[in-house]
């Protein structure tokens, strides 16, 4: 038996199987970066903090990880069920031809960017903020020459 193993307390010496590793002050202080730059940016349930901190301890690199879980943490809560998708477009449009009779060229131009925007992943909120500018747009032409062009063209 090792001469230095014998004269430390029991409590300090590993049982078997169980492995000691003491972290250094750099591995330390980069978890700790790691812990405050997760509680800085996004607000987790226990549950889920008390395993984003078992993958940030058990990580190589514990601030890549941290930003990794925050990315997915948000995606998560942004993408949920209720993110928009091509249909809302759709309905968008609908709603359009309904109210106006037509899609003028600056709405359809904006309609364009909005398929773009979901997808790249939109947030709801965005959408919704970018459908209302392009409902509040004034309509191009009076509704007595909308209705005049339309009655035309199906006599036509």
């Amino acid at each position: 038996m090792n001469k230095n193993v014998k004269n430390m307390p029991l409590k300090s010496i590993p049982s078997r199987g169980q492995v000691t590793t003491s972290k250094s002050r750099q591995r330390k202080r980069s978890e700790q970066r790691a812990l405050e730059y997760l509680d800085t940016s996004v607000q987790l349930p226990p549950i889920a903090r008390r395993d984003a901190l078992k993958v940030i301890r058990n990580s190589h690199r514990p601030l890549h990880q941290a930003k990794q879980i925050i990315l997915r943490f948000k995606e998560d809560d942004f993408r949920g069920v209720g993110a928009p998708d091509f249909s809302d477009v759709q309905e968008l449009k609908v709603k359009l031809l309904r109210r106006d009779g037509a899609i003028f060229q600056p709405q359809l131009g904006m309609l364009n960017k909005l398929d773009v925007m979901i997808h790249r992943r939109c947030t709801r909120a965005e959408f919704k903020q970018y459908a209302g500018v392009i409902c509040s747009m004034p309509q191009a032409l009076p509704k007595e020459m909308l209705k005049a062009e339309a009655e035309f063209q199906r006599n036509f």
